[in-house]
């Protein structure tokens, strides 16, 4: 909780250049992660949400995991700082997150892109994880794509 400010920039920040591309904005997706602030994370900790931050002099990414039912985790907001990107941070976070699941007698994790973001697609892809459909919601201009991966 006290890594909150900390947790909400790196957040902010990592999700600045997604906003950009596909023209997100506080006023058309309030909710995206470029708006993240401290209060968004705080109630993320409120919820149940568990984060995870990679550390070396300073935060390069974080990650947050829900625990939602019947063996099925959620990994959410996960963020590399653009200057740590490329180097095994992401993934790295994403294998923590792997590890508590199981901890936690988790089957499957599960987690939501824009879909249409070719590059993350397939880096979640090359990571194990597999498509299970499309979303659509009337607050977001854009679908979201689900995909799952086993790791029990």
């Amino acid at each position: 909780m006290e890594d909150a400010s900390v947790l909400a920039g790196v957040i902010r920040e990592a999700f600045v250049g997604v906003a950009r591309q596909f023209g997100l904005d506080a006023q058309n997706c309030p909710t995206h992660p470029s708006n993240c602030d401290t209060d968004w994370v705080r109630s993320d900790f409120q919820k149940g949400k568990i984060y995870y931050m990679a550390m070396s002099a300073q935060a390069m990414g974080c990650v947050n995991f829900e625990y939602k039912d019947s063996g099925c985790g959620y990994l959410g907001r996960l963020a590399v700082l653009p200057s740590f990107r490329r180097r095994g941070v992401g993934r790295s976070l994403i294998a923590t997150v792997e590890k508590r699941a199981r901890s936690f007698g988790v089957r499957t994790l599960e987690i939501a892109i824009i879909a249409g973001y070719e590059s993350l697609r397939k880096w979640y892809l090359g990571l194990g994880f597999a498509p299970v459909r499309i979303d659509e919601y009337v607050h977001l201009p854009f679908k979201v794509e689900v995909m799952t991966k086993e790791v029990s």
